[in-house]
């Protein structure tokens, strides 16, 4: 887990928090952004950028080849700050997901279900 902390005069601007993954089919090192946050006011000054770039340098001296992300289908403003920036939309990537509820069923369900 690699975090990159952006701060002014002790106050958090942004964060980005990254896990280093593999790619089986790729058969390459990547990094996975678990989530890139700047506080809403000070969107617009690159803040983001720069905690994702300082994230993939350092992802890449540990052999990254790859960024994965995921954005949220209402997060229009997400969207368009990974494209302008180079991201591409894979359609052919689904994300599944057990939440609460599913994951305690799955658990109990035991190894002969």
């Amino acid at each position: 887990i690699d975090v990159v902390v952006a701060e002014r005069d002790g106050r958090i601007l942004g964060a980005c928090l990254g896990l280093m993954t593999f790619s089986t089919w790729r058969g390459v090192r990547g990094l996975y952004i678990v989530d890139l946050f700047v506080d809403q006011e000070l969107r617009g000054q690159n803040i983001g950028l720069r905690l994702l770039r300082e994230s993939a340098r350092r992802a890449a001296r540990k052999g990254a080849a790859f960024i994965k992300l995921e954005v949220d289908h209402g997060n229009d403003g997400a969207a368009r700050f990974y494209t302008r920036i180079g991201f591409r939309k894979k359609d052919e990537d689904r994300l599944f997901i057990l939440e609460q509820d599913q994951l305690n069923d799955f658990i109990a369900m035991g190894d002969g279900t």
